[in-house]
């Protein structure tokens, strides 16, 4: 028997602005029912998961990491990549976006360059964060301005991973941007039917 399985892409919902402090305890991020998982050790005893939520007011997306395990580096970071036109090409070209955030709190943005390779800016734009830690964990917080993803109401593909360690899409590959996930910044009518097989 088989059927068809709709599935939405990711949507970064309206809501109120947190305040960007490092901690992910502020009730804007409510607004996101559905965090996106970063799973680590999967199948071990040592099995964890960190979850990041995003939220979209003003002129701005927010997005916070919660529970990211600890390494051994200080520029251990998270990442968020930007396919802003959706062309989902075989590897980042200059218009897909990047946005780092080290664990030492130093922010960084950048491009593709047709490659495997990242190019930064020499000055980061269109992002600030902030981060927080603990023993054991941290947690990272960045604000993103539309404007540098081409505004609301559209669909792009992002990535979304803390380097090294874990990412999403699952199955992802970094400097692959037709592999990102499909992600709503804002009011989009899209679906993808995908077929449905019953044994």
């Amino acid at each position: 028997m088989s059927a068809l399985l709709t599935v939405s892409p990711k949507r970064i919902t309206n809501g109120a602005a947190p305040v960007v402090d490092g901690y992910c305890d502020d009730a804007a991020y409510n607004a996101d029912p559905h965090p996106v998982s970063l799973r680590y050790n999967e199948g071990t005893a040592a099995a964890t998961a960190a979850q990041v939520r995003f939220v979209r007011a003003g002129d701005f997306v927010y997005a916070c990491f919660s529970g990211l395990p600890r390494g051994t580096s200080t520029a251990e970071a998270v990442v968020l990549k930007f396919d802003v036109n959706n062309s989902a090409d075989s590897v980042q070209q200059p218009d897909d976006l990047i946005f780092m955030l080290e664990r030492d709190g130093r922010a960084l943005s950048g491009r593709g360059n047709g490659s495997t390779s990242t190019v930064l800016d020499p000055v980061t734009q269109g992002m600030i964060g902030a981060v927080s830690a603990t023993t054991t964990s941290w947690s990272a917080e960045m604000q993103i301005e539309v404007a540098r993803l081409g505004g609301w109401n559209k669909l792009v593909r992002m990535l979304v991973a803390h380097d090294p360690g874990a990412a999403w899409p699952r199955g992802s590959v970094a400097h692959e941007p037709g592999r990102w996930g499909l992600t709503m910044l804002g009011e989009v009518s899209y679906r993808v039917n995908l077929p449905l097989v019953v044994r």
